[in-house]
């Protein structure tokens, strides 16, 4: 499965590489299995057409 969290729990990356805004405070992050995170509602939507993470293209189908 995901896991959602707030961003400053350990965010790699300072944006999210599917809209490029940067991660704020109270904003949900989903990470993927290959430990990319993006916004929930920015990844959700890129993999409703893609079963691939946005970054590493890593399979995304267990999701």
């Amino acid at each position: 499965g995901l896991l959602e969290l707030a961003p400053g729990d350990g965010s790699l990356l300072p944006r999210c590489v599917v809209c490029f805004s940067d991660f704020e405070a109270r904003q949900l992050l989903r990470v993927l299995p290959c430990n990319h995170e993006f916004h929930a509602k920015c990844v959700d939507k890129w993999l409703k057409a893609n079963r691939t993470c946005p970054i590493c293209r890593a399979d995304a189908s267990e999701v």
